[in-house]
């Protein structure tokens, strides 16, 4: 069985990086909204929640997760260091740490903390 999903990400990563034309990734900018932006982070989300159900069949769960917290009791259960995981973007001096915990996503930025 072939899995696209790597493909599906680079895929979306480009459509992400070519917004940087319209809207540079820095902290005044945040809060710009765009369809695209909500587009590209809807096809995101949905990516990560298939991906997720997969790793939790992978490891064998019997539990069906409702959410996101759901996949991360399960996933960090068998994968402790899981939620250390970040995103790196050097080009624009941001980490991303998107499993740090609950509804919180940890952004640094140039040394700077934020979270949202």
């Amino acid at each position: 069985m072939a899995f696209h999903y790597w493909q599906h990400f680079k895929a979306l990563g480009l459509s992400l990086e070519d917004t940087t034309r319209y809207v540079e990734p820095i902290l005044s900018n945040y809060k710009t909204y765009s369809i695209e932006f909500a587009r590209i982070l809807l096809i995101f989300c949905s990516q990560i929640d298939v991906i997720c159900k997969l790793l939790c069949q992978q490891i064998g769960s019997a539990k069906i997760p409702k959410d996101v917290n759901g996949y991360r009791k399960i996933i960090t259960a068998k994968y402790p260091n899981f939620h250390k995981m970040k995103i790196i973007t050097p080009s624009y001096g941001i980490e991303l740490y998107p499993w740090l915990g609950g509804k919180v996503m940890k952004i640094l930025i140039i040394g700077k903390a934020i979270q949202t």
